[in-house]
């Protein structure tokens, strides 16, 4: 059958549009349910088989209301345009041209690697939401799609989309690639066990307790555990540490297990994950900027991730996109050259100044004051005390903050920014991806001559903001003349 030919998805897609669905309605009729059990006095047999048979009725509408969305969904590829017909009481077109698709990606969720099937997303440049979502075909479909809205352009692309150019005429999917990595088992075992998953981990266990803190028996508990209750409380600390530990790997290995990066020509193609997986791709050609992330724990080791920013595509609020999860830093830089050719990632930066180390000191050392205060405000417990152990180590971070900033222009071409979050990072920016920038001087500052610099690009739907804080003043002055002389130049 040719491409041109309309066409539905997998029938399976009924029931996964079914099961997604019936997952949404889920809560509110489990709630419905349980309220009406405890709801006083009802008619017991009557009520409870009405209350099924309400249920029944509604996952019966909803499977055939899928079955509906899947007879009326059609799509095709027909005079360089992707269209989709949809709808069960309004029909709806959509024509999507060929120039303005950015990305066709896939996902393979647990259920629909059962079945044999993939979901395909396509976005537009600049879009907010997927143009077109294909909920179920098969992989060699999809990869027929991929080859006919990506690699067989016409020949005004470049009218359409700025950056864009048209694929040479011997382009096509079965084309070899220039550069395959796959990240071995063991750096995927490190980069779980230094990844920030034990914050999230530790999060969802401390909500946890404290939806049942009111209800445990801590009179018995110490009581039975009497005098080395210390010695317990450390014991299962520790455990739940492990555990979170644990989960924090696994979930990050189930993430990227399999990563597979493949460049060819100037697409990069990126296929990760275990229990989802998911397929993307990001063109060279649309990259805002290059970051080099080095974790707390992953610094002393030399280890570092590394990812991109590219425009018009990722979440609403911008998206970094994992181009290698753990390399050596000395090896970092020489695949980001084979991979982003053109891309200058030197690292002779400049350091902040050392009056500018007292700012990220304060500020820190007031954060911890201010949590010591609010634990001697609101309890009475002996163990408040141990509030103030933090200020030291608060100071501390402040001094790495301090160590880690920096910054460097190369030539008329990369701006370079070093700060550090958590985890400390160095972004390198081409002068033509940057938006804009602003010098901003705020009245503490002022008396040291010291401001804060940021430059903002496209990522994502949105942007992103990349910064350094409390430069000297100067040097801050002449990042920004930089970008404004060199726009100048260029007009």
């Amino acid at each position: 059958m040719k491409m041109s030919e309309p066409r539905r998805m997998h029938p399976i897609a009924v029931l996964l549009s079914g099961l997604r669905a019936l997952r949404e309605m889920l809560l509110p009729l489990a709630i419905l349910f349980i309220s009406s059990l405890f709801k006083g006095e009802m008619n017991e047999g009557k009520d409870l088989l009405w209350r099924f048979g309400s249920t029944g009725i509604i996952v019966v509408g909803t499977l055939l209301w899928g079955f509906l969305a899947w007879r009326r969904y059609r799509y095709s590829v027909e005079e360089g345009e992707l269209r989709v017909e949809h709808g069960v009481l309004v029909k709806k077109r959509n024509f999507i041209a060929k120039q303005r698709i950015q990305t066709v990606d896939f996902t393979e969720p647990l259920l629909h690697r059962l079945f044999g099937v993939v979901k395909v997303t396509v976005e537009t440049a600049g879009g907010e939401k997927p143009e077109a979502v294909l909920t179920a075909v098969t992989r060699e479909e999809a990869e027929r799609l991929k080859q006919e809205l990506m690699f067989n352009r016409n020949a005004n692309a470049d009218a359409v989309q700025g950056e864009e150019t048209k694929a040479s005429p011997g382009e096509c999917a079965e084309t070899e690639p220039d550069f395959v990595y796959r990240l071995p088992v063991k750096r995927l075992v490190i980069y779980g066990a230094t990844s920030g998953g034990l914050g999230i981990v530790l999060s969802l266990f401390a909500a946890g307790f404290s939806q049942i803190s009111n209800e445990l028996p801590y009179d018995r508990i110490f009581a039975f555990f009497n005098h080395f209750v210390l010695s317990a409380l450390l014991i299962l600390a520790f455990l739940i540490l492990l555990v979170a530990w644990f989960l924090g790997v696994a979930g990050v290995m189930l993430k990227y297990g399999g990563f597979t990066l493949t460049k060819t020509g100037d697409k990069l193609l990126i296929s990760r994950g275990w229990l989802e997986r998911r397929q993307l791709t990001v063109s060279i050609k649309r990259v805002q900027a290059v970051r080099i992330t080095e974790g707390l724990l992953r610094q002393p080791f030399g280890l570092v991730t590394v990812q991109v920013d590219t425009a018009g595509y990722g979440a609403a609020k911008g998206e970094t996109t994992v181009l290698f999860p753990l390399l050596r830093r000395t090896e970092a830089f020489m695949m980001i050259e084979r991979v982003l050719p053109g891309f200058c990632v030197q690292t002779d930066l400049q350091s902040l100044p050392r009056r500018a180390a007292g700012y990220y000191m304060l500020r820190w050392g007031i954060i911890a004051l201010a949590v010591c205060f609010a634990t001697f405000l609101w309890t009475t417990n002996p163990w408040r005390y141990g509030a103030v152990l933090l200020i030291l180590p608060a100071v501390l971070f402040g001094w790495l903050q301090y160590r880690a900033g920096g910054f460097a222009m190369h030539g008329h071409k990369t701006l370079v920014l070093r700060s550090r979050r958590i985890a400390k990072t160095t972004s390198f920016i081409p002068r033509r991806r940057i938006q804009f920038a602003y010098l901003r001087r705020m009245p503490w500052q002022r008396p040291a001559h010291l401001a804060s610099y940021a430059a903002v690009i496209v990522s994502g739907k949105s942007g992103a903001k990349l910064a350094v804080q409390h430069i000297e003043e100067t040097d801050g002055q002449r990042l920004y003349d930089w970008i404004r002389t060199d726009r100048k130049r260029e007009e």
